[in-house]
């Protein structure tokens, strides 16, 4: 016996909610449902020392946590006139810029970058490649991370940082 055929059109509600579901997972991409914008290796979390805005006086920290919090630091010591002398360290209260998350893999110096976005799912990533690295200073043997043609607000340069020493 033959079935009879459908001569009605699917529910248009069951179509455009497939329809939606399809457009969100195809909108999320590789970060859905815990990728990329999820990966923040612990050999890149930490306090940077910014070397290009730093001097003895004055430590400028960018400060990339184990959560993807981006953000920046102060470190100074003010120098009193009158005495001729410094004083003791100030640090000023950690700013939030956004959001940092890591690409590729830490092995691969080719195919690997630190991205940064002030809204996630919502503003596309700055990625930039970057090399990754140790180096010896007078207080010892130090982390270095240069973040290449990095987008500051006047400039686009390679920006050395070097892990934070207590």
């Amino acid at each position: 016996m033959k079935s009879p055929m459908r001569t009605s059109l699917p529910d248009p509600r069951i179509a455009l909610s497939s329809l939606i579901l399809l457009a969100a997972a195809a909108c999320r991409g590789l970060s859905f449902p815990a990728g990329g914008m999820r990966d923040h290796p612990a050999a890149l979390v930490g306090q940077w020392v910014d070397s290009a805005k730093s001097t003895a006086a004055d430590t400028s920290l960018w400060l990339l946590d184990g959560s993807g919090n981006d953000g920046s630091q102060h470190i100074r010591r003010p120098f009193d006139e009158r005495s001729g002398s410094t004083g003791p360290f100030i640090a000023t209260t950690a700013r939030h810029f956004g959001y940092w998350f890591f690409r590729g893999t830490l092995q691969d110096t080719s195919d690997r970058a630190l991205c940064f976005t002030n809204r996630p799912g919502r503003s596309a990533p700055t990625c930039r490649p970057f090399d990754f690295d140790s180096v010896i200073t007078p207080g010892g043997v130090r982390r270095r991370l240069v973040v290449r043609s990095y987008q500051g607000a006047h400039t686009i340069s390679d920006r050395v940082l070097l892990e934070r020493m207590p």
